[in-house]
């Protein structure tokens, strides 16, 4: 296992921590090469994530419309769960322009006009407009074990990047295959306890493990966790 908070170089990927120059300058980013340019990951608030890649702007379950002011608009915005914890109307109004697409679960749909819902067990490829070209992105789901949200799987070029939502260690999670990113919610009555999380990780072995949602030490426990076999990275973040 290797954890690594700044510079890590595995598998002729190459990684690295930055300051990002946006409203929020206190927001830290991670770069990931991809073979259509780089993937820059941003921990936000809680269960928030943004990734920059190809000129798409991918926000995952954005909270609180005030944080996002001067931020820029979403070409993609994901959405977990339909509770207040990863679905804020304000903050979706607040990032939203004409043409973003909306990837929400089932219980959304009636709420968020023309959302794409990808059926747990389902991939789907979406043509995302930039500058006027198409921008090909896959989606796969699997369902929640409370059956009220969806994880994903997004495909951004050939780097696979998983995003749990608030979900135990289902089959379909241990099956994964070819993950470049992972983040896993480690939150001990809403997902998974720290331990649990990284025995999960450890099924299906990504490049790169994120845990978020964290509560106290819980990201620090989960590092922890993970076996020294195990050749996993762990970056522990600000959330």
């Amino acid at each position: 296992m290797r954890r690594l908070w700044a510079w890590g170089l595995f598998a002729g990927m190459v990684t690295c921590t930055a300051w990002a120059q946006l409203p929020n300058a206190g927001v830290q980013t991670d770069v990931m090469q991809t073979n259509q340019g780089e993937l820059q990951i941003k921990p936000l608030t809680k269960a928030s994530i943004l990734l920059s890649w190809a000129g798409l702007e991918i926000y995952v379950d954005p909270l609180d419309a005030k944080n996002f002011a001067g931020w820029p608009k979403a070409d993609v915005i994901v959405l977990t769960g339909p509770d207040a914890a990863h679905y804020d109307g304000n903050a979706l109004q607040a990032l939203s322009k004409p043409s973003t697409e909306v990837i929400a679960p089932a219980q959304l749909s009636k709420m968020i006009v023309d959302s794409h819902v990808v059926a747990p067990g389902s991939t789907q490829t979406m043509q995302i407009s930039h500058e006027g070209k198409p921008i090909p992105m896959t989606v796969s789901a699997q369902a929640h074990s409370s059956d009220r949200g969806v994880s994903y799987v997004l495909s951004l070029g050939e780097k696979n990047v998983f995003i749990s939502g608030d979900t135990a260690c289902t089959p379909e999670i241990q099956a994964l295959k070819n993950i470049a990113v992972a983040f896993i919610a480690v939150d001990e009555d809403r997902a998974m306890a720290p331990e649990v999380a990284a025995a999960c990780v450890a099924h299906f072995q990504p490049k790169v493990v994120y845990p978020y949602e964290a509560e106290g030490n819980g990201a620090d426990v989960f590092a922890d966790s993970m076996k020294p076999d195990h050749d996993v990275e762990v970056r522990v973040r600000p959330w």
